[in-house]
């Protein structure tokens, strides 16, 4: 059974991660696949939804306000 280690992540911290992933050059078929799986990861945190929530809300409460 594999472990699972879990991080809580600032979003500043995710988009270097990010960046400096698309920098780096990869060479063959699973390397390639394998960073499309941790970019996949990154780019879709637990709290997704929530986040999603959030910036509705915001958006929303912009436009009703005026």
């Amino acid at each position: 059974m594999e472990t699972k280690l879990k991080y809580e992540l600032t979003n500043d911290v995710v988009n270097y991660i990010l960046g400096a992933l698309n920098r780096n050059q990869i060479a063959g078929v699973q390397q390639a696949k394998d960073l499309m799986t941790v970019v996949e990861l990154l780019q879709s945190p637990l709290n997704k939804d929530e986040i999603e929530k959030e910036q509705y809300q915001t958006l929303k409460d912009k436009f009703e306000k005026k």
